[in-house]
């Protein structure tokens, strides 16, 4: 851009990604005329997914929502626009009215989620925090499992540095495919394997990123476990194990041995995992053999009823070898350390309540106090939790729902009252990653559409209102501040503390660093209380679910390189890529039961029912339906016929479980 009248801005993009891209952006009296990857940021390096350089279609949308809007009423569809002052005015109206009748608070319902993970609407979030003990779900809908298989075996959930893996010669990637959802990660994959490093995928379909490694290891899902125990045996029986290492540094030898040594056989793994005792055996070898070896465990992995156990499993393949002290060795899941800090910085109200948190699944059975006033932001649960026609029912029954979004989403058709939200473009914020450990500020690069306003401006009109009920007085002070006070609040104490620059250079721009996120677990100082790596104990390997005999077939649902849940579902450019539903089938599957390609097809279990177009195709395994999380909108989303079923793990660094979305079963037949 050489015009001399373009001004550059820097922002980050705030979508649930491991990358959180830098983005210069482009303005031409007060316009934006154009995006590009920031060349700047240290990770991404200038480089923005296909998502990502579409994110001016989600701006300048001509669906977006630009104004407040109100249903005629309850179950219609019918709506009319009504100034911001008439919206304040039903919500404060509605708290008023709890509160005046003596009802707990629990019967305001607050859900706000990661379709963004910007730091400004955590005043929202305080905001709701305010009003006493409100009721939330508790379950963390992408990573509880594994986190907590790294917290119970490491004593803290951290990665080392991305850049980290280019020392490393062997790694495998379990369960994960970064060539979709991970672009940025994956260019330093390709590196690896161009300087001699192998790369194995242990995922049951052939994915993009299966295709491209050396070696990719076809698994049954949800047998992880097995396939690690089958290595575990295989390295113990040969010698090949760090005996130094596991005496000083390893709690639960012991009995950890005496299981896999009574309970434990290759042939066993074999039977339970589908892999071939030689490939299990060469897997075992190479891992040890060709160090630094690293493991990186994606978030699918997880999601299984076992699925916390089975990474605690694989968790302690890089104990017993002592490969997770290694420069270019450890175990990588996701780092939330750095986003964290910034988030908890703001949660510095003194709240003397405990929220009402509820599991995902006990949703419709609410006791005793029923829900008077729902509020989302930031999800789309009528999108993304499970069981779908159970999350209708609990609308249904909701007395007032409020959203905010940027468009008519699936939620959003099921709720009283709509409040446009400003696009990233339009607000400032911060951002960090869970994945590389940069933090930035995203300035505001052009006003507000329409009449949408940031989270921030939201939160403070309400607060204006509610503090003149004498209703928040925690928050008295938000009408003071606009959304850049209300973050330098919060996170100038912080970052004065854990970084080396002021916090006038960091909103000036730049990406930077904070000081004591120590990356690897070089100095073997374990954050158990033993200080050591704690490897399971008994039962150590939970058996996978297995099919019921009315829904033979297990559903694998999964991201693409251009969906990501609902958020990109009205952007033209990628639904046009995306097509219409598909499901993918085996070859010998389909023959089995006489379907053809681009058949319509009906998926259904005990949760409802979708018709989709079939696609055969030999990178799915004969017992797995696959289909991708794209085109949530239009009363379609693969979610209803999820089982609201909890993985094993997650209740000790998420406080709860997390969903097992991949031990849903279904049938198909011709539609």
């Amino acid at each position: 851009m050489s015009n001399k009248n373009v001004q550059i801005f820097q922002n980050i993009c705030p979508h649930n990604c491991y990358s959180s891209c830098g983005i210069r952006t482009y303005v031409n009296n007060g316009a934006i005329v154009d995006i590009e990857g920031d060349p700047n940021h240290p990770f991404t390096q200038g480089r923005l997914c296909s998502k990502g350089y579409t994110l001016l279609k989600k701006s300048y949308n001509p669906e977006r929502i630009l104004n407040p809007m109100i249903r005629a009423k309850k179950g219609s569809n019918q709506w009319r626009n009504i100034s911001w002052k008439k919206a304040i005015d039903l919500i404060v109206n509605k708290i008023l009215e709890i509160k005046e009748s003596g009802q707990s608070t629990e019967s305001i319902f607050f859900d706000m989620r990661t379709g963004n993970i910007g730091m400004l609407q955590q005043a929202l979030a305080n905001l709701f925090n305010s009003l006493g003990p409100i009721t939330k779900v508790g379950n963390g809908l992408c990573d509880p499992a594994g986190a907590d298989a790294h917290f119970y075996t490491f004593g803290e959930v951290r990665n080392a540095d991305p850049s980290d893996m280019l020392n490393s010669q062997y790694i495998i990637i379990w369960g994960g495919n970064p060539a979709a959802t991970s672009i940025h990660q994956m260019t330093l994959i390709k590196q690896i394997k161009q300087n001699g490093g192998k790369i194995v995928v242990i995922d049951p379909i052939q994915t993009a990123t299966a295709a491209y490694a050396d070696t990719h290891i076809k698994i049954k899902p949800g047998t992880d476990g097995a396939l690690a125990l089958g290595m575990i045996k295989y390295i113990y029986d040969h010698d090949l194990w760090d005996r130094e290492f596991v005496t000083n540094h390893v709690l639960g030898w012991e009995e950890f041995l005496h299981y896999f040594e009574t309970e434990v056989s290759l042939e066993w793994s074999s039977k339970t995992c589908g892999v071939s005792i030689e490939q299990i055996s060469m897997l075992a070898r190479e891992y040890c053999t060709k160090k630094p070896s690293a493991i990186w465990q994606g978030l699918g992995g997880q999601r299984h009823i076992n699925g916390g156990q089975n990474y605690r499993i694989i968790n302690s393949l890089a104990a017993i070898t002592g490969n997770i002290t290694v420069i270019g060795g450890g175990i990588y899941y996701i780092d939330f350390r750095s986003y964290n800090l910034l988030n908890n910085a703001f949660k510095h109200v003194n709240l003397n309540h405990t929220d009402r948190c509820i599991n995902i699944n006990n949703l419709n059975g609410l006791m005793g106090i029923p829900i008077k006033l729902a509020f989302i932001t930031s999800s789309n649960p009528m999108a993304q939790y499970p069981n779908i026609n159970m999350i209708k029912k609990f609308f249904d029954n909701v007395e007032f729902t409020v959203t905010v979004d940027h468009f008519f989403t699936e939620t959003a058709k099921f709720s009283d009252l709509i409040l446009p939200v400003a696009t990233f473009f339009e607000k400032p914020d911060f951002l960090a990653s869970y994945w590389h450990k940069y933090i930035g500020y995203s300035k505001q690069a052009i006003k507000p559409l329409g009449e949408s306003k940031n989270e921030f401006e939201i939160a403070r009109l309400l607060a204006i209102e509610l503090n003149e009920l004498g209703i928040t007085e925690p928050l008295k002070y938000l009408p003071d501040l606009n959304a850049d006070d209300f973050l330098a609040r919060h996170l100038k104490p912080l970052l004065a503390r854990l970084s080396e620059v002021d916090y006038s250079d960091i909103i000036k721009g730049g990406y930077y660093k904070l000081t004591g996120i120590n990356t690897t677990w070089e100095d073997k100082k374990f954050k158990t209380p033993s200080g050591k790596i704690v490897l399971p104990s008994n039962p150590i390997y939970l058996p996978e679910r297995k099919p019921k005999n009315n829904y033979p077939y297990r559903l694998i649902a999964t991201h693409s390189e251009v969906s990501l849940n609902s958020q990109f579902s009205n952007i033209d450019v990628i639904q046009n890529i995306a097509e219409s539903p598909k499901v993918f089938i085996n070859n010998k599957l389909a023959l089995y039961l006489k379907l053809k390609n681009s058949d319509k097809v009906r998926l259904y279990n005990n949760c409802g029912e979708v018709i989709m177009k079939l696609e055969i195709s030999d990178s799915v395994p004969e017992e797995v339906i696959m289909c991708y999380q794209s085109n949530q909108k239009d009363n379609f989303s693969i979610n209803c016929l999820v089982e609201p079923l909890l993985t094993d793990l997650g209740e000790g660094s998420r406080g709860f479980k997390g969903v097992a979305y991949h031990d849903t079963f279904v049938n198909i037949s011709k539609a």
